[in-house]
């Protein structure tokens, strides 16, 4: 009898084979995997972007807390949304660059520009949105 091959990540994402081959490139059941992740990541950021809540707003003094203690406390969780909010701005442009780069050019996703090597699988499968690898990274950051 044959073997089967299939695995499902803790994504939930069925793999029908592993998610690097031999020389370290990203195989299609790999790409799938980044795909699918990239997009989940995108509608949430979306939603977070979109502040449904609308925690960024014009801040409205709780008739129940006088003082300008608790004018201090809205302003500062206020401007703590914000910070968030622009955090998943930029996570999220970094996001749909890169589903960007898989959709374009399938093959090199997951290279890095810099070295030429496959980015290690352990690092997209933390951070999918990655372009470079861990070493050139860090090169970059010790040059600013």
């Amino acid at each position: 009898m044959g073997r089967c091959n299939t695995a499902i990540h803790p994504s939930g994402v069925v793999m029908s084979d592993a998610p690097i081959r031999s020389d370290g490139s990203l195989s299609a059941s790999g790409r799938a995997l980044l795909h699918a992740r990239l997009v989940q990541e995108q509608g949430a950021l979306h939603e977070l972007v979109s502040d449904a809540g609308g925690r960024t707003g014009t801040v409205d003094l709780d008739p129940g807390r006088e003082g300008r203690v608790s004018r201090v406390d809205a302003l500062q969780h206020q401007q703590m949304a914000k910070a968030g909010r622009r955090r998943a701005e930029a996570r999220l442009e970094r996001v749909e660059a890169a589903l960007e780069r898989l959709l374009d050019d399938p093959e090199m996703f997951g290279w890095c520009p810099d070295c030429g090597e496959p980015i290690p699988w352990r690092r997209l499968d933390a951070v999918p949105e990655s372009v470079l690898c861990v070493p050139c990274l860090q090169r970059r950051q010790s040059r600013r």
